[in-house]
């Protein structure tokens, strides 16, 4: 009996094995299984926080995820029909799912995962395109649905600052002509004005006051006439615009001898009035800071000079007469035409690099420098031909003849030289005729004015393929009267236009700067 008994309770114990074993494989956990029936809201951006609704439903050994990707559980409420979640970062659209002692539940619904807007969608300006000239300064266009934005944090950039500047403020300043792209950043969001800037002509010369007497300083932009209101009796000779400000250079003759000055923006720039008397500017030009004029001084004979921020430096040989007519800075390198007398009292064309002479031809003199690189340094000016004697106008290729120009039974001089791209463009004067010249290259030699009417050419500026030519003629009314020039001429020699610049009395247009 004991057998039999000892046997009953071991099939009793293995019945028992056998149905916990059952049990683990139907992986069936303690307690009731929990549900997920719906959720609320059902849809959101990043950080929304969710109610997941069913039963049964715990923080304890639970995690949650929505579209696949882990979502942070925040709690629960006290009878199990919500828990707590919070949408993640880079989650997406899709289903709900809770997981609570290794055993998940799915919603049958998709939650829908939502972009946060918290302002408007795009900027809208009141225009996406913009037209000005050289120094126009202008505002950024309106924002016109600026109130559907709250506190922006506002930014301005310019594409091509040489063309446009802008400020933090969103003010513009047209620098020079060509096109820009202004970029405007709100947040995540940004709009673009495009910017076209229109050239203007800035020239500088004078005009006669008290019949003829005494004469005043005078700027021409795009045509406008701008006296210089300062000395006794001024002349401009060269103009330079850097930046939004014209600064011009001339002379003030005045009781006591001949001052040199320069003038920014009309007004006596006055660290640079060098107070020497009997001193001459023909020529300046900006870096930065810094000012340099060329031109010479007569203390019995003339020298050739140059000014830095008004400090006097001598070219030339102080027992020779000598006078500096053009500058250039290039790479750092200063340049500066103009002519010596040498030992024998001939003139000699020369043209100086920081400070340092070279000689360009005998019986010569150099009006002007065109730098286009270190090894090709362009002047121009006139040579002396002895049969039959006449000065010829000449230009050079660092100190080698490059063209001799006109009729060489005329005296001739080119007064200024530009180069652009492969076309060498000069202007100057046939003093046998009294007669404005340009010349291109030396194939082409063009008569700016009718043989009937006296004329001179003093400066080219080359802008878009088309020479701008500047100088004076006689009135077509009054051939006592010379009005101020500029001629327009393209590549083919011909002459496009022909603007009379407006003053009330002579007027004499020595320098222009097209940009």
């Amino acid at each position: 009996m004991k057998k039999i008994a000892y046997f009953v309770s071991m099939l009793l114990l293995i019945g028992i094995v056998v149905v916990a074993c059952k049990k683990d494989d139907d992986s069936t956990p303690p307690g009731a299984e929990h549900t997920v029936t719906s959720f609320t809201p059902p849809s959101g951006p990043v950080g929304t926080e969710v109610a997941v609704i069913g039963t049964n439903l715990t923080t304890l050994n639970a995690t949650a995820a929505i579209g696949g990707t882990a979502a942070t559980i925040t709690g629960a409420n006290s009878d199990g029909t919500e828990l707590y979640i919070t949408v993640p970062n880079g989650a997406e659209t899709g289903k709900i799912s809770v997981t609570i002692g290794g055993v998940e539940a799915k919603s049958t619904a998709n939650f829908t995962v939502t972009n946060e807007v918290t302002g408007p969608e795009s900027i809208e300006l009141a225009t996406t395109s913009m037209e000005l000239h050289t120094l126009d300064t202008a505002e950024f266009p309106e924002i016109t649905n600026w109130d559907e934005f709250e506190n922006p944090t506002i930014s301005y950039e310019s594409d091509n600052e040489n063309v446009i500047e802008v400020d933090e403020n969103g003010n513009l300043t047209a620098l020079q002509a060509g096109e820009a792209e202004i970029t405007i950043t709100i947040g995540e969001l940004t709009e673009t004005v495009a910017v076209t800037v229109v050239g203007r002509m800035f020239v500088a010369g004078f005009i006669e006051k008290n019949d003829g007497d005494e004469y005043t300083a005078a700027i021409w932009i795009n045509g406008e006439l701008l006296e210089i209101i300062d000395g006794t009796s001024t002349a401009a000779y060269d103009i330079f615009v850097q930046g939004t400000d014209i600064f011009t250079t001339g002379v003030d003759y005045t009781e006591d001898g001949t001052l040199v000055k320069v003038w920014k923006n009309q007004a006596l720039f006055d660290v640079l009035t060098n107070g020497q008397n009997n001193a001459y500017s023909r020529a300046l030009f900006l870096d930065g800071l810094d000012v340099y004029v060329a031109g010479f001084q007569n203390n019995d004979k003339n020298m050739a000079m140059y000014w830095k921020n008004g400090n006097a430096h001598i070219l030339s040989n102080e027992t020779k007469s000598a006078n500096a007519y053009d500058i250039e800075l290039y790479d750092g390198e200063l340049y500066i035409a103009g002519r010596e007398q040498n030992e024998s009292n001939e003139l000699v064309a020369k043209y100086w690099k920081d400070g340092i002479a070279t000689d360009i031809a005998d019986g010569a003199a150099a009006h002007s420098i065109f730098i286009v690189d270190d090894s090709s340094v362009y002047t121009a000016g006139y040579g002396k031909q002895f049969n039959p004697p006449r000065n010829i106008a000449r230009a050079w290729i660092n100190n080698e003849l490059l063209y001799e120009l006109g009729d060489l039974d005329h005296n001739s001089v080119v007064k200024s030289i530009v180069v652009e791209g492969t076309d060498v463009y000069m202007a100057g004067i046939d003093w046998s005729t009294n007669m404005a010249k340009l010349w291109i290259n030396d194939e082409l030699e063009i008569d700016l004015t009718s043989e009937s009417k006296d004329s001179e050419a003093h400066a080219v500026s080359v802008f878009d393929g088309i020479a701008y030519v500047v100088g004076s003629r006689q009135s077509e009314n009054d051939n006592e009267i010379s009005v101020a020039t500029v001629w327009l001429v393209d590549k083919n020699g011909e002459i496009i236009d022909e603007i009379i610049l407006p003053s009330n009395t002579s007027a004499f247009a020595q320098s222009i700067v097209v940009k």
